[in-house]
């Protein structure tokens, strides 16, 4: 399992990114790092993107993040599917405008997050 936080320029906003295919261990860094109860965590699955806010016994302590869940760093082709979700989520958070006009931010942003996404820095 790797994990890594990106920060969501130009937000205060992380997306917590996980590259694993193990969801039992996920459930188990869940529970800790967003107080997810195992009920919470039912329904969740490999290459998914979700909006969440941790309890406030948990490491984030209250703190809304963006996650993902990719099953494999390797392929681009969904790492690419997730990311745009992942800009829709930013967008229900912040009602950054997103529309004909900001193409090209949108287009930099993506790119942004791919790069993040494939670096090798993860913990």
């Amino acid at each position: 399992m790797k994990f890594k936080e990106i920060r969501l320029y130009p937000s205060l906003f992380y997306l917590d990114v996980f590259i694993s295919k193990d969801l039992g261990l996920l459930q188990k860094i869940f529970k800790k790092r967003y107080g997810l109860k195992k009920c919470d965590f039912k329904g969740t699955q490999i290459n998914e993107v979700a909006t969440i806010d941790s309890g406030k016994k948990s490491i984030l302590k209250g703190e809304t993040r963006i996650y993902t869940i990719i099953g494999s760093i390797k392929k681009h082709d969904i790492i690419v599917h997730e990311i745009n979700h992942v800009l829709d989520h930013l967008n229900r958070l912040t009602n950054i405008d997103i529309n004909e006009s900001s193409t090209e931010w949108k287009s930099m942003f993506l790119e942004y997050l791919f790069t993040e996404i494939i670096k090798e820095n993860y913990q």
